[in-house]
């Protein structure tokens, strides 16, 4: 089966079980949290995939990353049913099913140096005003940028980077005859 479907079913899963809990945006945090160390660490990566670890010892390694108990405990099943490598897809799912019910959308800034706290909450209320929806703003930072910003909202990308300014330049030099 598809690893993206299981994902997507362990995450319908877990995200019920988290709004019946009441611990949805803990549990969320939680898993992103663990996921990017999961991610970064190829030491726990391989403490925690390799089957000749005992059970036990794996589930204090958990216990000591995950702090929410709702957490861990979505954790250690994914790491029983061997699926632990799922845990990105899992979230993604998850931050997307929680995003969808609570009508927030998600807006990317990119920028290439991270925003101040003034300039991050100027575009929230701008975006917010200007959408009429709860934004949650994901700051990226990317030096290829130069300068200015790209706001991507779901598939509409609005970008005036420096570096799109160039490259339209560009492409205006090279079709002109010169």
């Amino acid at each position: 089966m598809d690893e993206s479907v299981v994902a997507r079913r362990y995450a319908r899963a877990f995200y019920r079980t988290s709004r019946e809990r009441r611990s949805t945006a803990e549990v969320i945090a939680g898993l992103g949290e663990f996921a990017s160390v999961f991610g970064e660490n190829e030491a726990l990566r391989k403490l925690l995939l390799h089957p000749a670890v005992p059970a036990e010892a794996r589930d204090d390694v958990l216990a000591r990353f995950a702090r929410s108990g709702d957490a861990r405990e979505f954790l250690a099943f994914l790491l029983r049913k061997g699926r632990l490598e799922l845990l990105p897809l899992v979230q993604r799912e998850m931050l997307s099913l929680y995003r969808r019910d609570e009508g927030i959308v998600a807006v990317e800034v990119t920028t290439a140096v991270p925003l101040t706290d003034k300039l991050r909450l100027a575009f929230e209320v701008a975006l917010r005003k200007l959408m009429g929806k709860k934004i949650e703003l994901v700051p990226v930072v990317d030096d290829k940028v130069v300068g200015g910003v790209r706001i991507r909202i779901g598939d509409h990308v609005m970008d005036d980077t420096l570096a799109a300014r160039l490259e339209g330049i560009r492409g205006a030099m090279s079709g002109a005859n010169v």
